[in-house]
Order: structure tokens, then sequence, then C-alpha cells
């Protein structure tokens, strides 16, 4: 025998697949972080400053107050905003020029990602 639905059962029904949907797909983004020993981790910090470091020693060119910095497995990641395309230029140089030595062996920036580095004219 089939019962028939409200409307408001049937909205009800489509909201809580919804929301399933929504929490698996949240868990398999969860799922694909990147995995880091505290090696890596100490490395990363140590390329993030080391990157920091030589901004700020370009000062004036590089206004690196208005650079983020993260690293994850030697990708440095720059964000924020430069004034113009020359400094956005010199901050991606500079960031890829980056060595460490850590440990007695030198490693050196693998990529670096500056999509989010904006150009923001004063």
């Amino acid at each position: 025998m089939h019962i028939p639905r409200t409307r408001r059962e049937h909205i009800a029904f489509v909201l809580v697949i919804l929301v399933s949907l929504f929490l698996v797909t949240s868990a398999v983004k969860c799922d694909k972080t990147v995995k880091r020993t505290q090696a890596e981790i100490d490395l990363d910090n140590s390329v993030t400053s080391k990157v920091r470091v030589n901004l700020t020693a370009a000062s004036p060119n590089v206004r690196a107050a208005d650079i983020t910095i993260n690293t994850v497995k030697l990708v440095v990641i720059l964000g924020g905003h430069v004034r113009s395309e020359s400094e956005r230029a010199l901050a991606v140089r500079i960031a890829s020029d980056t060595e460490v030595v850590k440990d007695g062996v030198t490693q050196k920036v693998k990529q670096v990602e500056a999509k989010d580095l904006a150009i923001k004219p004063e």
C-alpha cells in the first residue's frame, strides 16, 4: 500500500539527502589534507622564515609586510598584495631562489605559487 506524502515531507526528504551529500563530500575533501612528518614541517617553517627574511632584505623594492607566505613540502605559496607586476615578479623570484640548510643538506624551494598575490597599486 502506498501512502501519499505531503509537500512538506518531500521537502524534508530532499533536504536530508542534500545535507547527507554535503557531509560526504566534506569528509572526502578533508581526507585530501597533506600529511607531513615533523621533520617536513620544521623544514617548511625554515623555508617560510628564510623567504620572509629574503623578501624583507629586498626592501624597498618589495613590501614584505603585505605578503603572506606558507610552505608545504617545499612549495611556497605567496598571498596578499603588491604594488606592481615588477614587485610581484621580484617576490616570486626571491622565493624561488631561496635555499635552506637543514641537517647539513641544502634544500631548495621546489615551486612557488602566487595566484593569490594580487596587484593593488597605491
